[in-house]
């Protein structure tokens, strides 16, 4: 098998430590396991914790929203198992605590209607109770084959562009954009855990998410140059 340097620098000790201890033996390399351990963990944060970079009228807050994106051939590298992981973590989570999981089939129409409010009714309340009883546009997308998130087909037009403007964690963004009327999203935090293969990124990915700062959003995590899948021996080998 061969060894990923990336263990020389992944945390021994805290939570992160003990996540990739107790996994150590699996068939998942280690870049794919700790990086999916940070991508569940920055969806259970969301925006509870932030750095803002000076005035908040220049720079934009930051909040820990990675942007996984783990890059193996077809059928190699164990990434949706790695991902399953990320997904556990979340699902095992208390409501309320965890951050919602999106699938992955979606459209810019039906990604916007997940996490907006209808603005229509809040008609007459008090401006101090909607910050109170507002939905969060809180949410996290796992995706194990990037092509059904992000693609050419005509329906996932405006994806790639609606997914970078959505990064930036805006507290209010205003869904009417794309045709949606009086929604709006509130305190946006869009986590993304996906996977996908070396061949889909440079033939498949749409023009635009070159062209409009998407790619510069991501990260990107590909398989160690010669990893193979570890063979566990049987019982009865010696």
């Amino acid at each position: 098998m061969v060894y990923d340097a990336v263990t020389n620098f992944l945390p021994k000790e805290g939570l992160i430590g003990k996540l990739i201890e107790m996994t150590r033996d699996s068939e998942i390399c280690p870049r794919f396991r700790f990086f999916s351990f940070i991508g569940a963990l920055g969806a259970v944060v969301n925006r509870k914790v932030f750095v803002q970079r000076g005035s908040k009228r220049t720079f934009p807050t930051l909040y820990p929203n990675p942007w996984i994106f783990l890059i193996a051939p077809q059928g190699k590298g164990k990434k949706g198992t790695s991902l399953g992981i990320g997904r556990g973590i979340l699902k095992a989570l208390p409501p309320g605590l965890s951050s919602p999981i999106l699938s992955a089939k979606l459209t810019p129409e039906v990604l916007v209607k997940n996490l907006s409010t209808d603005i229509s009714a809040e008609k007459g309340i008090p401006e101090h109770l909607l910050k109170m009883t507002r939905k969060k546009a809180i949410a996290t997308i796992i995706s194990t084959e990037l092509g059904v998130l992000l693609g050419k087909e005509k329906y996932l037009t405006g994806m790639a562009m609606l997914l970078t403007e959505l990064y930036d964690c805006h507290d209010e963004w205003d869904a009417s954009t794309i045709g949606r009327g009086d929604e709006k999203l509130f305190d946006v935090c869009l986590s993304i855990l996906a996977a996908t293969t070396p061949d889909w990124m440079q033939t498949l990915m749409p023009k635009d998410a070159f062209e409009i700062g998407f790619m510069s959003r991501l990260v990107l995590v590909p398989q160690p140059k010669g990893w193979r899948r570890r063979v566990i021996p049987s019982d009865n080998e010696n």
